[in-house]
């Protein structure tokens, strides 16, 4: 369920909302899909929930910004600190542990700190 405050704060149409939910729908596809069922590579399929972010923003209407990415480290898949990186939302940080097999393969964030 989306926001209802916040589409209102945001003005969206009806078919803007209509948009946010079908890419919110697509997230939750992406997210729950296992490790074995992702037929990219884990690089291709980290860029891919990236650049979906990326749209998500610009459907509500916010400016891109990748510092207020969440979905890659809520990914079931992920097995970077969860805590640790929702504290640092709006930072141009991310703390990676070495054992995410998503994220620890990736060398396209930069400003990462190893665990």
């Amino acid at each position: 369920m989306l926001n209802t405050d916040l589409i209102e704060l945001q003005n969206l149409t009806p078919d803007d909302v209509t948009r946010l939910q079908n890419l919110h729908t697509m997230m939750k596809v992406m997210l729950s899909a296992s490790i074995d069922d992702v037929s990219v590579t884990t690089e291709e399929y980290v860029n891919a929930i990236e650049c979906l972010e990326f749209i998500m923003q610009e459907a509500w209407g916010f400016n891109k910004d990748p510092t207020y990415h969440q979905h890659w480290f809520r990914d079931p898949k992920c097995k970077c600190p969860y805590l640790d990186n929702l504290e640092l939302i709006g930072v141009d940080r991310k703390v990676i542990s070495q054992n995410c097999k998503l994220h620890s393969s990736t060398n396209s964030t930069q400003n990462k700190e190893k665990q």
